[in-house]
């Protein structure tokens, strides 16, 4: 009889689907799991007793933006300490393929302090740069829209083309057979912003031929978050793909109320045959770009350098301050990072506390940061409600993700990533199952597991079941704890025992191993 690896013993076993669970033995063989019938009294080189643990599969976030820092920190120690063992990179329209000059030039500007020399163009040098340093996790990828408009038509604020059109239509047609699993739109980013809804269709039609799926973040989650979703589900529906709606929310106050018409429009597409599903991190704020939350959208026409000379147009700054005070929400803002360490303690200030060491002009130090750091800053914003979270996260279709990249933990640094980029799944687990009730525990592991599973199509992960690849957490109910917030971010959840990914221990009795047992998954091969 084959000797197991490991046996994982006597744990309370969730198997990704949703089921109860049960009292059962896991065991490992190489990469890959041995379950029910197949362990037959197999002895093993090792056992782990878990009695009084939960044993789940790895986690799958299906919204992650690890496509660059995953090269910058490889060991991936800030997703795996989490659970983590697989995240779907390349959303929000920002994938690290293909790269136009005009996008390969501001992503050079933007990680020139990280040691990151971007020496690919493509989705074979990417992944050719990828293989060569190594991952902690299991990495599947998106392409970006963004990337795709940015190669035919840089920056610039007009309709495409036919010929540009179909330029974009035979790139990622290419990349999906090279092994992406879907398209990504990020449609309030430059140069997404510029598309209309009509391009995205080409485009989901192929999609749909690779039997991907196509993920958006919506063109506008506040004032008109309704009718970005009826443009999201068109494009699902014109090309006839999976559609996944990208962190689902409804922000600022005066929108809280859409959440229940919001549900209503996705409840009534997958009724009408639609696969679409969402994902939505455990947090009440959003992180993205000061200047994606303050600055108008003409002002990005012809890229990073045209902007900057707007910006510093004397001539332009009045009508730049009236757009930016309309979209300042100071006390509910933290500034989370910068390029130029000149102005490092701004970091976990709110620009109303920031202001106050400047001008006292909210509106006009913001502008002015922006301007010093080449609009390189990173901001938090409080914007969504509690009882919306509950209800959004509770609905069927809705799973569990970070929308955040990997982040070297425990380092002396004054930034303050937002704490989704350590804690998210522990957050949801620890907070708000266990201590707030929000759903019962088969429910919640399946949003973090099977259902991403199946989302992005990977058959062998996201379960528990024999010969499934060996992604594991074991960890205690009772201790979990996510230590991340937002001001000391850099910390890892407590109450994690062991995490296995192809079969690796990459945690150890609570203490993490930079492994690098991570794999590139390409479509047709988990």
């Amino acid at each position: 009889m084959d000797e197991l690896d490991v046996l994982i013993s006597g744990g309370t076993v969730f198997d990704g689907r949703g089921a109860l669970p049960k009292i059962a033995d896991v065991g490992i063989a190489g990469d890959r799991l041995c379950f029910g019938d197949s362990l037959n009294g197999r002895p093993a080189k090792r056992t782990i007793d878990a009695a009084g643990k939960f044993v789940t599969p790895g986690f799958i976030d299906i919204h992650g933006h690890s496509d660059l820092s995953s090269l910058i920190v490889p060991d991936a120690a800030s997703r795996l300490t989490a659970g983590v063992t697989t995240e779907i990179m390349g959303n929000c329209g920002s994938s690290a393929f293909p790269l136009g000059e005009a996008m390969w030039i501001r992503r050079q500007e933007q990680y020139a302090n990280q040691r990151l020399e971007i020496t690919w163009r493509d989705m074979a040098g990417y992944l050719e740069a990828a293989e060569s340093i190594g991952s902690g996790i299991n990495r599947g990828m998106l392409v970006g829209h963004g990337n795709l408009r940015g190669l035919v038509a840089g920056y610039d604020a007009r309709p495409l083309t036919a010929a540009e059109l179909d330029r974009m239509v035979g790139v990622l047609d290419d990349c999906l057979a090279a092994g992406a699993m879907g398209l990504s739109s990020g449609l309030i980013y430059p140069p997404g912003v510029f598309s209309t809804p009509e391009e995205m269709i080409p485009l989901t039609k192929v999609v749909a031929r690779h039997d991907g799926f196509y993920a958006s973040h919506i063109r506008n989650e506040s004032d008109t978050l309704l009718e970005a979703t009826d443009e999201f589900l068109a494009a699902v529906r014109g090309g006839g793909c999976r559609g996944q709606h990208s962190h689902i929310k409804a922000c600022k106050p005066h929108n809280w109320h859409k959440r229940e018409a919001l549900g209503k429009k996705l409840e009534a597409a997958r009724a009408d045959g639609m696969d679409v599903s969402a994902d939505r991190y455990p947090y009440l704020a959003g992180s993205t770009g000061l200047d994606d939350l303050l600055l108008p959208n003409w002002l990005w026409d012809g890229g990073l350098e045209a902007a900057m000379q707007r910006l510093t147009d004397p001539a332009r700054r009045d009508e730049i301050l009236a757009e930016i005070t309309q979209r300042l929400m100071p006390s509910d803002t933290l500034i989370a990072s910068v390029f130029d360490p000149a102005d490092a303690n701004a970091c976990g200030k709110t620009l109303t506390e920031f202001s106050a060491m400047h001008s006292g002009e909210p509106a006009v130090d913001a502008l002015d940061l922006l301007i010093r750091q080449r609009c390189r800053v990173q901001a938090v914003r409080f914007m969504m409600s509690e009882p919306n979270l509950r209800e959004v996260l509770n609905w069927p279709f809705v799973m569990i993700a970070s929308d955040s990249g990997l982040h070297a933990l425990n380092v002396d640094s004054p930034s303050r990533p937002h704490p989704r980029c350590f804690g998210t799944p522990i957050r949801f687990l620890a907070a708000l199952v266990r201590d707030r009730k929000y759903m019962d525990w088969s429910t919640a592991i399946h949003k973090l597991t099977g259902m991403p599973a199946a989302a992005c199509g990977l058959a062998d992960r996201g379960f528990i079941r024999d010969l499934a690849f060996a992604d594991l957490v074991v960890f205690d109910p009772e201790t979990l704890i996510d230590r991340a917030d937002y001001q000391n971010p850099r910390q890892s959840p407590g109450g994690i025992d062991h995490v296995f990914i192809n079969g690796v221990a990459a945690v150890d009795a609570g203490k993490f191993h930079d492994r690098r047992a991570g794999r590139i998954l390409l479509k047709g091969n988990s």
